[in-house]
């Protein structure tokens, strides 16, 4: 018969493995991060236990900055060039981390868009194809 004074909660030992994502301010990745808490307390049943207070200051921090963040993405996302990367691989998931990052903040980037901003950062070797796709 299990014991009535154990709680799930008490078997984590490590939330970081449970929430792979890291609240920074660089990242503007709240929503992931408070979706994969929330699903994470509630499993656990401390959902309710969790302060309102303290949840809705961690929100704050990281939403009333929204204005300032879309902008300096923005700026980041029409500035960065592939030359700054070794691969257009790496390049193409730098301008898709910066649209994710954008959407986050309330400034979604739509995929034509990404693409055109895709296109704009190639090298000259690549004139040829950016000329083809567009």
């Amino acid at each position: 018969m299990a014991d009535k004074g154990f709680h799930s909660a008490l078997t984590v030992t490590n939330v970081k493995s449970l929430i792979p994502i890291t609240l920074d301010m660089e990242t503007a990745q709240y929503h992931e991060w408070a979706t994969l808490f929330k699903v994470l307390a509630s499993v656990h049943s401390v959902l309710d236990d969790v302060a309102e207070k303290a949840w809705k200051r961690v929100a704050q921090i990281f939403q009333d900055n929204k204005n300032t963040r879309a902008a300096y993405l923005e700026k980041e996302f029409t500035t960065t060039k592939m030359a700054d990367f070794g691969s257009v691989m790496a390049y193409y998931n730098k301008l898709k981390s910066l649209a994710d990052q954008l959407a986050n903040v309330g400034s979604p980037v739509s995929d034509q868009r990404l693409v055109l901003r895709l296109l704009a950062g190639l090298p000259e070797a690549y004139a040829h194809f950016v000329t083809t796709i567009q």
